[in-house]
């Protein structure tokens, strides 16, 4: 009797397990919307025999593939794409979104896609009954699928629990955090054996805690990828690539001072977490934001009474302008503070350099008008954004062919996101990537240890105040001590 052994976990059956659907995971802007429609049209086959076997089985089943993405931002850019690659009626499809969408329930199954977002899917799932959660559909797709990646959220649940024959997840960062992420979205596709968050955990995520072992963590990723995950990089692309520059920013000598008060301040903070007095939420909350004010001072500066405010006579955005003055190129410029962007469009303004700005403040619908003035309009040479509206949705700015990074992040999928904008497939220019960074700062750290976002709330897999549970918390205050270079 033949015998399969898993590779990973050693487990042994007498038949393999499987699954249907896996990470459709290439950079972002090398088509992930056109690759999965093609696949919903060249299985349409497949997808209508799907569907009669409710007829025979005494259960609804749909030949329908929905498509869940963030905002109706992306909505419009999925309907933008079915219209643009096929013709009239190849595709029929429903965008179900918006306060009359229930009119369509009873006509759901006469379609080929079904787009709709996450936030509809929530509420669907509270109505109960929904349409959304009774059918069993072909194929369910996320887009920007690393929206679930806390699979204890009440939007990872809402998702998980439409019925599909095929899951997909498309997103060009599944590692955002932590593996984790990864097995979130493991959890959701319904990988054999790694679905359990335990055994994930104890073959993947934690191995680096417990034995110390970089290669042994690295080939089990490795294999599970394999198995699951597509993935082009651009160097696929046909155009002329990019470079990156590195610009320097130096702090004046009162700067200076007032920035080393706010980091002494931060490594007592550390320093009384390290010693677990009192709560260590609180602590917690200390840290993250003595580490923010460490942030937000290099960007920002300081006034007298301790306060974090825009400084007007800071080389900072002095530099910024010098380079936009040096070009006359569309330009794009990310921040993670509107504040930050508040200092960059008073300056230009002041110089009379034409800028638009688009925000989390900004109603999605005028976030649009936006855009389109600034890929229509030559007058328009920046584009001001923060990371947070630049991360989903926004496919048209290859008009612009230089991106200015204010500030390196934590999180550097939110770095390659926002790049992500101008690498794509219909940009015909070179794209330069310009990164600022304050020296001898908080900023020098986060750029050269390249670190993920700390979960200062994390450890919530491990017993509580178990040994090892203490262990990792007395490495993790280690560490945010090095962020701050202490002695």
């Amino acid at each position: 009797m033949a015998c399969y052994q898993h590779l990973i976990t050693g487990a042994k059956s007498e038949t393999p397990d499987d699954f249907l659907g896996g990470i459709l995971a290439d950079d972002m802007g090398l088509g992930k919307t056109l690759s999965a429609l093609a696949t919903v049209l060249a299985s349409e086959g497949h997808a209508a025999e799907f569907g009669a076997l409710g007829a025979s089985q005494s259960c609804t089943t749909s030949q329908a593939t929905v498509v869940v993405v963030p905002s109706e931002l992306l909505l419009n850019t999925w309907a933008e794409e079915i219209n643009q690659h096929f013709h009239p009626g190849t595709i029929q499809w429903l965008k179900y979104h918006g306060q009359g969408r229930r009119n369509d329930d009873y006509r759901l199954g006469q379609y080929q896609i079904i787009l709709t977002t996450y936030g509809t899917v929530m509420a669907e799932c509270r109505r109960g009954g929904s349409a959304l959660h009774r059918i069993q559909w072909y194929r369910l797709i996320l887009d920007e699928a690393h929206t679930i990646r806390n699979c204890s959220s009440k939007q990872f649940k809402a998702l998980n629990s439409i019925q599909s024959h095929i899951r997909w997840c498309l997103t060009g960062t599944q590692i955002q955090n932590s593996l984790e992420d990864l097995g979130s979205l493991i959890r959701f596709l319904g990988m054999p054996l790694f679905s359990d968050p335990a055994t994930f955990r104890k073959y993947v995520a934690m191995v680096r805690l417990r034995k110390g072992s970089d290669i042994a963590e690295f080939e089990n990723l490795r294999r599970i990828l394999s198995s699951i995950c597509l993935r082009r990089n651009r160097s696929i692309l046909p155009s002329k690539g990019y470079s990156n520059e590195d610009r320097r920013v130096t702090l004046t000598a009162e700067e200076y001072g007032q920035y080393q008060t706010l980091e002494q301040a931060c490594k007592r903070a550390i320093q009384l977490a390290q010693k677990r007095h009192g709560d260590d939420k609180v602590h917690h909350h200390r840290v993250l934001g003595a580490l923010l004010r460490l942030r937000m001072f290099c960007n920002n500066g300081l006034d007298p009474r301790g306060t974090i405010i825009p400084w007007e006579t800071s080389s900072h955005p002095d530099e910024v302008l010098r380079f936009f003055q040096q070009s006359g190129e569309a330009i794009i410029v990310f921040s993670f503070w509107k504040t930050s962007l508040d200092i960059v469009g008073n300056a230009m303004t002041d110089h009379k350099i034409h800028h638009l700005r688009v925000d989390g403040s900004i109603p999605a619908k005028k976030r649009n008008s936006i855009l389109l003035e600034f890929q229509n309009e030559s007058k328009w040479r920046v584009l001001l954004m923060t990371f947070s509206t630049g991360a989903t949705g926004l496919n048209g700015l290859t008009v612009a062919n230089r991106v200015h990074l204010l500030e390196p992040q934590w999180n550097p999928a939110a770095e390659n996101q926002a790049i992500g904008r101008l690498l794509r497939l219909n940009q015909q220019r070179k794209v330069t990537i310009i990164r600022y960074v304050v020296e001898k700062t908080i900023e020098e750290t986060v750029e050269t240890k390249k670190l993920r976002k700390e979960r200062l709330a994390g450890g919530g897999f491990l017993a509580k105040d178990s040994e090892e549970q203490k262990e990792l918390r007395a490495k993790h205050w280690e560490r945010m001590l090095e962020y701050v270079n202490a002695d």
